[in-house]
């Protein structure tokens, strides 16, 4: 190691952790803070480590000291288990999603049959966007239910609570009972935090669970974020707390109170005072263990008859973070007669594809699988100018037909779409397998827009819009 390079010893180091630690180093001398990286077998570890500048009587720097704990295992048996007790939150709101869902497949049933009874043109384009909108609506809940029984591996990342109180806000509004009303207010200048997305959504999910089994005849949820500055007299009064800045999220509720002989017990694990049957004492331990392995700290007020509120405080960075919204799309641009191979085992995904492709300026063939999609590509090879592959198939899956297609073109570009977006996206795009990603549901918008610019893309090498064998190009 000695007289190497600092980033040669960090293979496959997180960019933005290393960046920071680069600049605690040169800035303050130091730097503690869990780093992930590849080992020289190339196994994914993770780091509980201290670096420190060592330094000459007279200043000048000699060496990096480096103190590290692999807590690789530790964290896997760690993610295991939160997994585990998110499945627990999914069950215990899984009759309000099921029930959401019913609301959202009945108007789409109701109005394709009412399509085939009406010629109105008005009507006929209020139907379609009831349909439209109750599919975005349904789309939009699987996929929150997707990512949080997901999760994402314990990776920090520097992030905005506001935009996760607001999922989790609309999580509550389709699937808890309506006789508990929500209410959420965030702070406009919210610092951010750095966190584990996912554990802070777990966090939450599992507080307004809480407080929902608190309310059986209903009451009031309230979500609360803001800032707060801990001077050294606090910091002194609170063993738990530092001086500096956090963000306190709070969820409280009107409901049964606790009482002060269980108030010390709630963050046990398995301890409960529900009925058998109706929860496993797991969900507060958790809250407890992701907000202490965060730096943070929990405070509790509540009496029996007077409902409970929970407040979590995080250590922050004190800068706001812009919530870029989602822009408007732009009127999408038509094909120009192109050859578009669609290779979907659902025989509706297929033909719901090819005409609207069809009816957008492009030409269209389909395939039922993987093998069926490289005979095709092999056939039209000359004439097919783009790919659009589902992931999850029979017979030969979209991952392996990605594969087999690029050992013949690195050029031909490849739009692939799963139901399971952010598991395949990584398998699909990390090694520049796919061009592009698109997750199940999508609007067609959506389609035509990476399309198009997938189309006009060159690829380094190219030099038109059909495929290419030149070993020069870079897959």
């Amino acid at each position: 190691m000695e007289g190497r390079p600092l980033m040669d010893l960090l293979h496959d180091a997180e960019p933005a952790v290393t960046q920071v630690m680069l600049e605690d180093i040169m800035e303050v001398g130091d730097w503690v803070g869990e780093l992930r990286f590849s080992s020289a077998t190339h196994q994914d570890r993770i780091w509980d480590s201290r670096w420190s500048v060592v330094r000459s009587p007279e200043g000048v720097v000699q060496h990096l000291l480096v103190v590290g704990t692999d807590v690789s295992e530790k964290r896997m048996l760690e993610s295991r288990f939160l997994r585990s007790q998110r499945m627990e939150s999914i069950g215990a709101i899984a009759t309000g999603v099921a029930h959401d869902l019913n609301n959202i497949f009945l108007p789409i049933s109701l109005a394709a049959n009412m399509l085939r009874g009406t010629d109105d043109p008005a009507q006929r384009l209020n139907l379609h966007q009831m349909i439209d909108q109750s599919a975005q609506r349904g789309a939009e809940v699987v996929r929150q239910l997707l990512t949080f029984g997901r999760g994402m591996d314990g990776r920090r990342v520097e992030l905005q609570p506001s935009l996760l109180m607001q999922e989790v806000r609309r999580i509550l509004i389709e699937t808890f009972p309506k006789n508990i009303s929500t209410d959420c207010q965030v702070a406009e200048d919210l610092w951010t935090i750095n966190a584990d997305p996912t554990q802070i959504h777990q966090v939450l999910l599992n507080l307004c669970v809480n407080a929902r089994d608190a309310m059986p005849e209903g009451g009031v949820l309230s979500m609360v974020a803001e800032n707060v500055v801990f001077d050294e007299y606090y910091a002194a009064m609170n063993p738990e707390a530092e001086q500096g800045p956090y963000i306190v999220l709070q969820v409280g509720d009107t409901g049964v109170g606790i009482s002060s002989e269980n108030l010390d017990k709630i963050f046990d694990p398995f301890f409960t005072t529900k009925a058998p049957g109706m929860g496993t004492g797991l969900g507060l331990s958790t809250v407890h263990g992701i907000v202490k392995g965060c730096g943070g700290f929990i405070q509790v007020r509540s009496q029996p008859g007077q409902g409970a509120v929970f407040k979590v405080y995080l250590p922050a960075i004190p800068r706001p973070v812009e919530v870029n919204e989602m822009q408007e799309a732009d009127e999408p641009i038509p094909g120009n007669g192109e050859l578009i191979l669609v290779v979907d085992d659902e025989e509706a995904v297929r033909q719901s594809l090819k005409h609207l492709l069809e009816n957008h300026g492009y030409r269209c063939i389909v395939a039922a699988d993987g093998r069926q999609g490289m005979v095709c590509f092999v056939q039209g090879r000359e004439m097919i100018r783009a790919i659009v592959t589902d992931i999850m198939m029979p017979v030969m899956d979209g991952t392996e037909l990605i594969r087999a297609i690029r050992r013949l073109s690195t050029d031909v570009p490849i739009l692939a779409m799963s139901g399971l977006p952010e598991k395949e996206s990584a398998t699909t795009m990390s090694d520049g397998h796919a061009d592009f990603f698109l997750g199940k549901p999508f609007v067609s918008d959506q389609l035509l827009a990476a399309l198009h610019k997938a189309l006009t893309k060159k690829p380094s090498g190219a030099t038109g819009a059909g495929p290419s064998t030149s070993s020069s190009d870079t897959p």
